[in-house]
């Protein structure tokens, strides 16, 4: 294998063996000849993590593992992988996701005949295999509103909304975006090298939406290509602790998002009402969840 891999994984974990190891062994499976590297980051695991992935480096080729002794988080992990990576092209793949078929290779085919195009995002699937949304519009001030108050939950087709969370999007069909899920997202290493990597500032929570932001804002293209296919097994439904923490880092990135490319008056009213925010939430928790079981579910 050459020292220039034409593909470098990058897979930042914590704690999840289980679903890391279906992910190494699907690449593996599906690698289909690429020239590529897995890059692994651990965030200082001590669920077998670390054992498991140094078992692995026998059997899987070009295999590179970085173990760090604190948590970075999804951000610094990644720029910390993307600091040893040597691939023309750069997947940030999540450790909850398992590789379909010819997914590398369509993805990896697809960027060398489309030059134009800075990153994109294959079709996701949830573990049933079902449709799992991915793609949004860049959030507006009106759309973040109707997130922080939570109407969201009781009036999600509501035309902000609807642009926003993308709900009339066709994922049977190719086509240019805002933002795809980072749980599978590709990009040029030279586009990383001329916009930067992900903002280390961000709290779990708007770092691809920002990325994302900046590559568009470059003059780049961002696709969406069903015609490969990921399974992203998302977690399970949080708990009430689990929720206020979602909300605090939601709440984080928007304001420093809005705050970065957004205007000032918009990063005021959107600070202002943050009080608002975490009334809301607080309804939604002791109330309101039996409604939303109504509406097609959003992520926040």
């Amino acid at each position: 294998m050459s020292n220039k891999p034409k593909l470098s994984i990058i897979i930042v974990s914590w704690n999840v063996r289980e679903l890391l190891e279906k992910c190494l062994v699907s690449i593996e499976k599906y690698r289909r000849g690429l020239d590529l590297e897995i890059i692994v980051i651990d965030n200082n695991s001590t669920d077998g993590s670390q054992e498991m992935i140094a078992n692995f480096k026998s059997q899987i080729a070009n295999l590179k593992t970085i173990f760090i002794n604190e948590n970075l988080g999804f951000a610094k992990g990644n720029n910390k992988g993307l600091e040893w990576a040597k691939g023309e092209y750069a997947l940030f793949l999540n450790p909850d996701t398992e590789v379909v078929g010819d997914a590398l290779a369509e993805m990896v085919r697809y960027m060398d005949t489309r030059p134009e195009v800075g990153a994109i995002g294959p079709k996701l699937l949830n573990s049933d295999e079902s449709l799992q949304r991915s793609v949004r519009a860049f959030p507006t001030l009106v759309s973040q509103l109707l997130i922080l108050t939570k109407l969201h939950n009781f009036i999600p087709r509501i035309a902000p909304l609807k642009v926003y969370f993308q709900l009339d999007f066709d994922y049977e069909t190719e086509r240019d975006v805002d933002q795809v899920m980072g749980a599978a997202l590709l990009v040029r290493k030279s586009i990383l090298d001329e916009v930067g990597s992900f903002d280390a500032g961000y709290k779990r929570i708007f770092e691809e939406v920002d990325l994302c932001f900046r590559i568009k804002h470059a003059g780049h293209t961002i696709r969406y290509i069903p015609i490969a296919r990921i399974i992203h097994h998302k977690g399970a439904s949080f708990t009430q602790q689990r929720i206020c923490q979602k909300q605090l880092d939601f709440n984080q990135g928007m304001l420093r998002f809005f705050k970065k490319h957004k205007s000032v008056w918009q990063y005021v009213v959107l600070y202002l009402f943050q009080p608002i925010s975490w009334l809301a939430t607080l309804f939604v928790m002791l109330v309101g969840i039996p409604f939303r079981k109504k509406f097609k579910k959003t992520d926040l």
